[in-house]
């Protein structure tokens, strides 16, 4: 979700957690991205420890979290070129606002955790409280329809459901979702192939359910299930085989295709990729489905799709900010480029280079022809977003535990991807120059300043995603990786 993507309204967005509640030790020295020639150098390391290059892959999604901070930053901040930022945030209105998006460390405060869990639990009691009509929040609040309108309700009602189920062990609270899920039609809604994305939910929505069934099953006391197992492996087969909605750039067979989704991923098209690659692994590695052939073409799906999108692409581009020298070195982010106001109608070239690395970013990624042109202004391509690197922590977690071989772009030849660059310009909903058909509609893309614009749900999905696999990994004599207890 980009900030210009809904009606062109520009959205300054920060995610307000309290910066203090951290009671962890950190490392000393604390742990900082290395160069992006580190990932020009394959590794010499067994499986019997973290593979380095996942390792930083992890480490470089947290620290991307800490460069979009707001807010009195703590003594503890690792990004040398952030400021405090936003400390009147709310003062027009007697509240304060200022703070902005924290890490995960947050979480480790038990007490805190506790509070949350209260809060959760009241807001749920809120939403579901049948004597209030139910109804999408732009429709009590208009203003916010102007730039994140929701399409529904439902799969977020029943995502919460879940959660709440494992976070307060309460069978009541899975039943809920359950009962949501089967009234609302969710597994009808999951056989027009939804993507996964800030907005929609539903197929993580079924994920969840059928993974707290096969786990937990003092929670399913109350009454019949879903087929979850049906719902969802029509729905992954459809992505695999190529006969839903979504399609393999370069077509079913491509070695090295993108799976697009028209619409959905005309903006931003990695994210709608590695969100399906996420569902696929964490369905396949839970043992979930039904025959071993179904296991293995999931794994290979979404480890192609991660494939795609470190390098094994037509452009020989990682599609992370800071992994590789080829990797995008024109994020378009207000806080990396380093430019003034007065330089904006000349973003692409002032400065010449970016006055510092995004670690972490994920762009928006290539076009339907998997083209990519790393240019500043085309918000389409090269915007970064929280969501956009949410999936990222659960693959690279995955790559971690599973002694998965290097990343796709050691393999890269240093250089390659200015041979690959193609001529023209773009033609998206950001820059116009490239389109030769009349109707294309046209926005000058623009840098927004803190560019914390994108879905919280998406972040907290993922981290939930990690969680589980981590703590799963533990009961079963694995080890937490060390990559990512050195970020927290």
């Amino acid at each position: 979700m980009t900030s210009e993507s809904r009606n062109n309204v520009d959205v300054f967005t920060t995610l307000t957690f309290p910066l203090h509640f951290f009671d962890l030790t950190l490392p000393t020295p604390p742990w900082l991205p290395p160069n992006a020639t580190f990932g020009a150098q394959p590794s010499n390391t067994s499986n019997a420890s973290a593979n380095p290059h996942w390792s930083t892959l992890l480490g470089n999604s947290l620290y991307f979290y800490e460069e979009q901070r707001s807010g009195k930053l703590p003594n503890t901040n690792r990004v040398s070129w952030r400021n405090d930022s936003a400390l009147d945030d709310g003062k027009d209105a007697g509240t304060d606002l200022s703070g902005g998006y924290y890490d995960a460390g947050a979480l480790a405060n038990t007490s805190y955790a506790t509070t949350l869990l209260s809060h959760a639990q009241q807001l749920y009691t809120f939403a579901t409280n049948d004597s209030i009509p139910q109804q999408t929040y732009q429709t009590s609040v208009p203003s916010v329809g102007q730039a994140y309108a929701s399409s529904g309700y439902s799969d977020e009602l029943a995502l919460a459901g879940f959660f709440l189920s494992l976070a307060g062990n309460s069978s009541d609270a899975y039943t809920q979702a359950v009962q949501v899920y089967q009234q609302q039609n969710l597994s009808q809604r999951l056989q027009a192939d939804p993507v996964l994305n800030w907005d929609e939910k539903t197929p993580a929505v079924a994920l969840l359910g059928l993974q707290i069934a096969k786990a937990y099953t003092n929670l399913t006391t109350g009454g019949a299930q879903p087929n979850w197992q049906s719902d969802l492996e029509g729905y992954f087969d459809r992505i695999v085989n190529g006969s839903g909605r979504g399609y393999l750039t370069g077509g079913i067979t491509a070695a090295c295709g993108l799976l697009y989704y028209p619409g959905d991923s005309d903006e931003a098209s990695l994210n709608p990729a590695l969100n399906a690659a996420m569902l696929l692994m964490r369905y396949a590695d839970s043992g979930l489905p039904s025959t071993s052939s179904k296991h293995s073409a999931y794994i290979e799906f979404a480890q192609n799709q991660v494939d795609y999108v470190l390098g094994n692409n037509p452009m020989t581009v990682p599609y992370i900010v800071g992994m590789h020298p080829n990797s995008p070195a024109n994020p378009h982010s207000a806080l990396a480029t380093g430019a003034s106001p007065a330089d904006i109608a000349n973003v692409d070239t002032v400065p010449t280079q970016e006055a510092y690395v995004l670690y972490g970013g994920v762009v928006g990624g290539p076009d339907a022809q998997d083209r990519f042109w790393d240019m500043r202004s085309d918000w389409v391509q090269n915007e970064v977003a929280l969501d956009y690197v949410a999936p990222v922590l659960t693959l690279a977690a995955r790559a971690i535990v599973e002694g998965t071989s290097d990343p796709w772009y050691t393999r890269l030849d240093v250089g390659s991807n200015e041979q690959k660059k193609p001529g023209g310009q773009p033609c998206d909903a950001a820059v116009s120059d490239g389109c030769t058909s009349k109707g294309k509609g046209w926005r000058v893309g623009k840098i927004v300043m803190a560019s914390l614009v994108s879905a919280i749900g998406m972040f907290v999905l993922s981290v939930g995603a990690l969680w589980m696999f981590l703590v799963w990994r533990y009961r079963n004599g694995g080890k937490l990786p060390e990559a990512f207890i050195a970020n927290l």
